[in-house]
């Protein structure tokens, strides 16, 4: 069904934790780009999640279809390792010591990201062992760390990491993961304390929009603003795959759309309108199955409030902890 989250390679830019050491080239667009362009998103979605996936673009989850921005392939930063080695020759990134990782021209640092990634996440780390593969082909080492959800947490908050690759989930309204992108919540929800200031004033400016169509195109230039700066790579958008008995159940409402979930902590058709089969053959006949309906009601409430409780168990840090 349609993707209710995505994989996220996040780059740390500093500022939360006494310990941050991000590498200062990631504030480097050429470099973010040039990362960006050397990830085959293709590969994960079919070698990773076989097929399950689609490859990432934007910021907001394809499950909020109104307000998920579809890039044209045109605007699409396209995978292309020729290009990206081509981009950081240009920049004057240069392997100088002939180990095959290039050198910050700048500082002399080596360009090796020290890359933390969720076990905890489907597809976390076997994402990041092809993108080590991926970036070794532009000249740019992976320090990969396969960790815990609660490692992570370690991670981001000391802010000893370059990249990390965890996920992120979503409301149905855009505010939320628009919200987690602004320069404000450096050092609380922000992965890595991106900050830009035309991103915080679209943000703001959807905010205040009452006009549902005008609200719409200023999201949209908000994930675009995001796309092209590359704050992060969003990896892939996992299908959420569900399992349910149509021989036994009747009355199934995907939403939204034919794709959509059948019975997610958002949908409440399918909760009005399951019956079990048995109950509907003998309400058209006349009889009874003697299983009232309310039963089922009640029981697809309680499931219901079960997957919300799930569900909203997303990377949703509390801020007081952060």
């Amino acid at each position: 069904v349609v993707s209710d989250w995505w994989l996220n390679l996040a780059f740390n830019f500093g500022g939360q934790g006494a310990d941050a050491d991000a590498l200062p080239a990631l504030h480097d667009i050429t470099v973010r780009q040039a990362i960006a362009m050397a990830i085959d998103k293709k590969a994960i979605a079919e070698k990773v999640y076989q097929g399950t996936a689609t490859p990432g673009d934007t910021i907001i989850r394809p499950a909020s279809a109104y307000w998920h921005l579809d890039l044209p392939a045109e605007e699409e930063i396209a995978y292309d390792p020729v290009a990206a080695n081509e981009l950081l020759d240009g920049a004057g990134y240069a392997d100088t010591n002939d180990d095959g990782i290039r050198e910050d021209p700048k500082t002399g640092e080596p360009l090796e990201l020290l890359i933390p990634a969720s076990q905890d996440t489907t597809g976390a780390v076997e994402s990041g062992e092809l993108i080590d593969g991926f970036l070794q082909q532009i000249g740019v080492g992976v320090d990969l760390r396969p960790v815990s959800d609660n490692k992570m947490g370690d991670y981001w908050g000391a802010g000893n990491f370059d990249a990390y690759i965890w996920y992120w989930s979503g409301d149905p309204d855009p505010n939320y993961q628009l919200f987690v992108f602004t320069s404000e919540q450096c050092g609380a929800w922000s992965d890595g304390c991106w900050k830009d200031p035309t991103f915080d004033a679209l943000y703001e400016e959807q905010r205040a929009e009452f006009d549902r169509a005008a609200r719409q195109e200023l999201v949209f230039e908000a994930q675009r603003r995001a796309y092209e700066q590359v704050p992060s790579v969003v990896l892939a958008y996992p299908g959420w795959l569900q399992a349910y008995r149509s021989d036994r159940f009747t009355g199934w409402v995907p939403a939204p759309g034919a794709d959509g979930y059948l019975m997610p902590g958002y949908n409440y058709d399918s909760v009005v309108a399951l019956r079990s089969v048995s109950e509907s053959v003998a309400a058209s006949s006349g009889g009874s199955s003697g299983i009232p309906g309310w039963i089922w009601l009640v029981a697809g409430v309680g499931l219901v409030a079960v997957i919300v409780v799930l569900s909203r168990r997303g990377r949703r840090r509390e801020l007081d902890e952060a």
